[in-house]
């Protein structure tokens, strides 16, 4: 692994192929500002990210390295499949055009960047350590059939100590954004198994889209500094033969700090929902979990209640015809029928609105969800 620079200067195009031994282009879209490189003929150049504009050519990348490491794809068609559907069941009244096999007809695959660092961590540290002991005592039932009984029940409970040290360790592939929001992404779609990464050779690109980072190393720094000091705390815990770690403190030195970026598979599709705006789906490259803005379809959610209307006028309808071909006097049918068509009615209405007002609170609760950035 190489030491990649702190900063960035813009690239151009011909650079870029020179330096990634392929033939690719600098491409991005006008409208969501997202840039990548693909292939001279790649098919379908419409925006990945947003699915509403055509790729035009770049002149220049804020960083335009190539990586280090591949992680391929990994994920099965099946797993895919089942990703997808199992994003749309978790949607009420989900839009028609969200349908699992267009879903899949429309899937794009792309490779997203992250950096991974490796370095050496030298820190005084203190923090308060949690263990884990039991503690029993005795609850007296009583019942009719046995009398008093003594039931023992046992407590887990934490004992905290204080605790301070020295540690002196080199860690490896620590992980750091290298797209503004990844930690979203990271919390909906899960995290990469990196082991499986190999070593970047041109022809593993294939015909598929590199998303190009918009974070240099200086910018993702915060992050790596965050999970060197996880990956710290959790030792000083193991080290101590604690269970748990609260208030851990450290005074770290940083020294052979390595960058290494890495491309991380992952699929990009769409569906429209009622009002035709596009709600792109991510799904994981490994795993082929689905994630993506959630929107119920207030269109279906009429239709059903204009059906569950309809469905209870006719057995009214049927009811009344009945009575009268079996021959009840128009008077005793009203008088009888009442109360009953009374009850099939708010029965019925609330069976209508209950669509409507679960797609308004569905859609509602996801109105403030943050996007997934690509």
């Amino acid at each position: 692994m190489r030491e990649s620079p702190a900063t960035s200067a813009p690239v151009d195009g011909a650079a870029i192929t020179a330096a990634w031994g392929a033939p690719l282009e600098l491409v991005g879209c006008d409208i969501c500002d997202w840039s990548a490189l693909v292939p001279p003929r790649l098919p379908g150049r419409t925006c990945p990210n947003c699915f509403r504009s055509p790729l035009a050519e770049r002149a220049d990348a804020a960083y335009g390295q190539p990586p280090e490491l591949v992680l391929p794809f990994a994920a099965t068609p099946d797993q895919v499949a089942q990703g997808l559907r199992a994003f749309r069941a978790s949607i009420p009244f989900a839009p028609a055009d969200l349908d699992p096999r267009r879903l899949a007809r429309r899937l794009r695959r792309v490779y997203v960047p992250m950096w991974l660092i490796d370095g050496s961590v030298g820190a005084s540290w203190q923090a308060q350590l949690g263990y884990d002991y039991d503690v029993v005592s005795y609850q007296d039932t009583f019942s009719d059939a046995a009398g008093w009984q003594s039931n023992e029940l046992t407590e887990t409970r934490i004992r905290w100590e204080p605790r301070v040290g020295r540690l002196s360790r080199a860690y490896q592939n620590i992980p750091a954004p290298a797209l503004e929001g990844f930690g979203l992404w990271r919390e909906r779609l899960g995290d990469y198994d990196v082991h499986g990464a190999q070593p970047y050779r041109a022809d593993l690109l294939g015909n598929m889209l590199v998303r190009l980072p918009n974070r240099a190393p200086r910018d993702a720094w915060y992050d790596a500094a965050r999970g060197f000091r996880d990956s710290a705390a959790d030792e000083c815990r193991q080290a101590a033969g604690a269970q748990h770690i609260r208030e851990f403190g450290w005074s770290p030195q940083f020294g052979d700090l390595h960058w290494t970026q890495l491309l991380l598979p992952a699929y990009t599709t769409y569906y429209l929902d009622d009002g035709g705006a596009v709600r792109r789906v991510i799904v994981h490259g490994q795993t082929g979990r689905a994630s993506g803005p959630q929107r119920a379809s207030m269109k279906r959610a009429w239709l059903r209640a204009l059906l569950v209307v309809i469905a209870a006028l006719v057995l009214v309808a049927a009811a009344m015809a009945l009575a009268a071909q079996l021959g009840i006097p128009r008077a005793q049918i009203t008088g009888n029928a009442l109360l009953p068509v009374l009850v099939l009615l708010f029965v019925g209405s609330r069976l209508a609105i209950t669509p409507l007002v679960t797609v308004s609170r569905f859609n509602r609760q996801q109105g403030g969800e943050r996007e997934i950035v690509l």
